[in-house]
Parts: C-alpha cells; structure tokens; sequence
C-alpha cells in the first residue's frame, strides 16, 4: 500500500544504537561512574560552566516559539477571526472521483477520510479495482491540486507530491490535533515524576515545563525496533515506553531517557539547508556529557533483545 503521511519526526531511543567513540563530541567532564542518582558535585559545575550558558540561550528561545497547538483558550489570536474547516460536500466527493477515474483510465473505489496524517492510500482489491482513500479536503483543491493528484497517482512524482503536501498545510493546521494516548506517570515500578523533576532540577534549572507519562503499548508484539522515549512538542509530553516500567531496569536508565527527551523539547531541531535534524551536534555534545550516558546506552544495547519482545 503507498501513502502519503505528513508526520512529524519520531523522537526515539533504539537499542543497538550507540552513538560509539567515534561521533562524540568533545566532553565537558568525565563520564566515569558516579552515583544512579546525583551526579558528583565538580563534574555538575563543569558541565554548567561551560555549556550551561550556551543551554540557557537556546532554552529562552525555544520558550517563545513553543506554544502548544491547538492554542489553549488564554493564547489565541483574538484580533483574528477563527477558521474553521471548510464543508465537504457528497457532491465534491463525487466530482473528484469521476475527475480521477478519468484521468486514470479505469474505474476507481474513491474513500473520502477525515484523517489528518495519512492522508493519501492506495491499494489494489482482490477484485481489481484500485482503491484510493483520500482526505476529503483534497476535493476542494481544484485544478492545480487534482492534476498532483493524478501524477502522484499515476507515476509518484516529487514535484506533485510537493503540491499535495503544500496544499495539506492549508487545512491540516485547522484540523484538531487528536488527544494523546499516555498512562499515569505512577507506574508499576518507576514513578517518572521523579525523574523528570531530578533532570530538571540537575541539567536545566527547572526550566523545562511540560508533562510526561507512559506509553500505552500492547505487550507481545513483534517489533524490530522499539521507542523507549518521544516528545510531542504539540502536547509538551514525554512518553517513556512501559518496557522500562520494571523492577529490573536500573533507575539510571530511565533517568537517561528521560534527560534524552528533555533534550529533545528543549533545544528542537536544528536546520541543515532545507533538511531538519533532531540529533544535531548540539544535541549530541550535550548528550555525551551526562554522567550515565555510556553505562544506560550499555545497558539498553546488553538488554535490546529482552526490551524488543515486551
């Protein structure tokens, strides 16, 4: 099945990922083993004085342009009027059908959806015909959008899939954002409002402001890779993988996960050109520098196998 899905980048952990002797960057202080849940008291002030204002900087410019969207109430613009998403009639659907069957050559099973990720699909039924499930708001795009649209469907072309993406903006951002799915952050073994409140205090002077939780994963899942963390910059939370939520995980992991995602909301993504990345060099040197870098990734590497059949 093909699609097109506007997704934004999952931030992730990967066991058998390490960043290894050769991507890092210059460290502040040692990372030799010091206690699971305080670092010693020269590595901290190191680690503070040197990058701490670097860290500072970033932080207050990320505090002005991370507002939550949707906008809460005491947030919005009130000097403009509030959009809303424009009525997609039978009609319009219906038009678009016949516009693609034509333009295609062969019958076509048109679904109009509501979704607003996925928002292209396609696949062939068993009957032969091809099916498209498509957002409905595509039936409003008119000329411009519905010839993208048969070019992506004909041959996938980029310049027509830039079309489709630039015209999903236009209504993707009218759309609510659905409610995240996370559990208490009182698990069955680890409290993350701990931790959470630890990193905070230790690393960024209590100045991250957000949530976190677990995930809410079903158990016994084939997986090749597993996401032990994520921050959702839309919600301002972090989600840790209910994997670590057991009496066998050391709590300096978790509170490295943790402190990777914190990272993650506090310092963004960095742009490279017109490509965006989230493990930046920054991100990387600050990363290194925790005191329970390499025995967590150790760690997550030794267990990876164990983790992945949670």
């Amino acid at each position: 099945m093909a699609s097109v899905s506007l997704r934004p980048p999952t931030l992730s952990l990967h066991p058998g990922h390490s960043t290894g002797a050769h991507t890092l960057l210059q460290k502040v202080f040692s990372t030799s083993r010091v206690s699971d849940r305080t670092p010693s008291h020269g590595p901290f002030m190191a680690w503070q004085a040197a990058l701490g204002a670097s860290l500072t900087a970033m932080v207050q410019t990320r505090r002005l342009s991370q507002l939550p969207l949707p906008l809460r109430a005491d947030q919005e613009d009130k000097s403009s009027p509030k959009r809303t998403l424009p009525t997609v009639s039978a009609e319009d659907l219906e038009g678009l059908h016949r516009y693609l069957s034509d333009a295609l050559g062969e019958p076509i099973d048109l679904v109009g959806t509501k979704n607003r990720r996925s928002l292209i699909s396609l696949k062939r039924l068993e009957s032969g015909i091809l099916q498209v499930r498509i957002q409905e708001q595509f039936a409003l795009g008119g000329t411009t959008v519905n010839r993208a649209l048969v070019q992506w469907l004909k041959n996938k072309e980029k310049n027509a899939l830039e079309v489709l993406r630039q015209y999903a903006a236009t209504f993707q951002v009218l759309m609510a954002a659905p409610r995240p799915r996370f559990a208490h952050p009182a698990g069955v073994h680890h409290d993350l409002r701990s931790h959470l409140a630890e990193q905070n205090r230790l690393w960024f002077s209590d100045a991250f402001k957000g949530r976190i939780g677990w995930s809410r994963m079903n158990r016994g899942q084939v997986r090749r890779r597993i996401r032990l963390g994520s921050w959702s910059e839309q919600h301002r939370l972090i989600r840790i993988h209910p994997a670590l939520d057991s009496e066998s995980v050391p709590s300096f992991v978790i509170s490295f996960v943790v402190f990777h995602e914190m990272l993650h909301a506090m310092l963004g993504a960095e742009q490279r050109g017109t490509r965006r990345s989230v493990h930046g060099a920054k991100f990387r040197e600050l990363e290194v520098s925790h005191p329970d870098h390499d025995r967590a990734e150790e760690w997550i590497e030794k267990m990876s196998d164990t983790l992945l059949s949670f």
